[in-house]
């Protein structure tokens, strides 16, 4: 079942060989499918509440379960302890090191990392590296990064031949719609590379608003990397109606 389910969320390189997460050398993951099976979880009735919880003490029993996720842990977590923290999931073996799923939410944005393979030796290691460093890449998101405009409907990404068109030879294609991406504050128009996937040329009639092709905005970081980082594929679309003519289309011209 939960091989099942992992396969339908899109993971590709999961594997489970039991339900407890013990080590089996056919017990597998990776971090971009560990995202994939948190974001469904993150869907689910109170399963954040749930995985936020620091103490809970099951009825009938006197002894309390305590989070090992001191990133959450206000009155334990000591120097672990981050406010805007929350949840999710713990997990330690020799084999697989500590890894931590976590999320944190502060000034309208939301972030999830996922640590895997931190070192670990049973009674040797004390430190948490994977809630420190959690800690750290949390505090370089909600600084270092914001919402921001990469392209706009109303700005013209390239022009395209047009065919058939009478004292219309060509037309101006435009972004689908507005597009915002999360891209460091400092990001300027320089950073922003856009590549169009358009014909040559495209036959009339068209409509407004009509797709044409694709487009794919790169981030650069800096001038040595050319596509740091892409962000989602988007429509091209005509930006006008142009009718076809009946003589060019009959003599094919």
């Amino acid at each position: 079942m939960m091989n099942e389910k992992a396969k339908e969320l899109g993971c590709e390189n999961t594997h489970f060989a039991n339900p407890d997460g013990l080590h089996d050398p056919d017990h597998y993951t990776t971090a971009r499918d560990m995202y994939k099976i948190t974001t469904y979880a993150l869907t689910l009735p109170r399963f954040e509440e749930i995985t936020n919880t620091c103490t809970y003490t099951c009825d009938g029993d006197d002894t309390a379960l305590v989070t090992t996720n001191y990133l959450i842990d206000a009155n334990r977590g000591g120097e672990y302890y981050y406010m805007y923290a929350k949840g999710i999931k713990t997990g330690t073996t020799n084999e697989a090191g500590r890894c931590l799923v976590t999320t944190a939410s502060a000034d309208g944005y939301s972030y999830m990392a996922i640590l895997l393979h931190a070192p670990y030796e049973e009674g040797v290691t004390e430190d948490y590296a994977t809630m420190t460093d959690a800690a750290d890449l949390f505090r370089w998101a909600l600084t270092s990064l914001e919402m921001n405009t990469v392209a706009t409907s109303s700005k013209p990404l390239c022009e395209v031949k047009v065919n058939l068109a009478w004292g219309k030879n060509s037309t101006l294609l435009y972004p689908e719609t507005d597009l915002s991406a999360i891209v460091p504050k400092d990001c300027t128009d320089e950073n922003i590379i856009i590549e169009q996937d358009v014909p040559e040329s495209v036959d009339a009639p068209l409509d407004k608003g009509s797709v044409v092709g694709k487009a794919t905005i790169y981030y650069k970081a800096d001038a040595n990397r050319r596509k740091a980082r892409s962000l989602p594929r988007f429509n091209v679309v005509a930006g006008e109606k142009i009718e076809r003519s009946g003589i060019l289309y009959v003599f094919n011209i």
